[in-house]
């Protein structure tokens, strides 16, 4: 890919797409934290800031990663990334994504040029398929997700339990990447922003 990737969006802005770099680190895992606090969505609760540091660190440049940055007018919006299945060999083929976007930055377009920008790259590294998991409750980016392809495959049901008591079920949603067209999209919208 050529970096960055810049894309207009819904509200006229521009965003910057790249990668992620050691001095993103801890503007990014503090950014996680916040949200892991604030969003019911998110699917983690407690993150511990120096874990997930060393956790991105530790695979900021290995093959077969990417933790993919947006910016919007200089500032931390949102982070999408890829890595391999957790299987080894097994599993090599397969990207685990997941995306989280600022709330300030949500409601614009960005994770679907994010998400785009992300299914182009794995393209390009040689994943066959790409998966995420997302609450059912989630209808925002669950239709997002729908919209580029994914399809539920797995459906654990009431396996989240939400701050007010109410049950939601856990989807596990995947899509194959051959052929589908997305780097001609990506391409597309990056002509229209220059």
């Amino acid at each position: 890919m050529n970096w960055p990737v810049r894309v207009q969006l819904a509200d006229g802005s521009v965003a910057l797409l790249r990668p992620m770099r050691r001095r993103d680190v801890w503007r990014a895992a503090a950014t996680l934290a916040r949200l892991a606090r604030e969003d019911v969505h998110v699917g983690v609760e407690h993150v511990n800031i120096g874990r997930v540091a060393d956790r991105y660190l530790l695979t900021l440049n290995r093959d077969g990663y990417l933790y993919l940055v947006a910016e919007v007018e200089s500032h931390f919006a949102g982070l999408a990334s890829a890595c391999p299945g957790r299987f080894g060999r097994k599993d090599r083929h397969v990207a685990s994504l997941s995306l989280w976007i600022s709330p300030w930055a949500q409601g614009r377009r960005l994770g679907y040029w994010m998400m785009t920008t992300l299914l182009a790259w794995c393209r390009e590294a040689g994943y066959e398929k790409a998966e995420l998991e997302v609450f059912a409750s989630n209808t925002r980016a669950r239709h997002l997700y729908e919209h580029l392809g994914f399809a539920v495959e797995v459906r654990q049901r009431r396996a989240i339990k939400l701050p007010d008591g109410r049950y939601t079920d856990a989807l596990i949603m995947g899509r194959l990447l051959g052929g589908e067209g997305g780097e001609q999209t990506l391409e597309r919208s990056r002509s229209q922003t220059r």
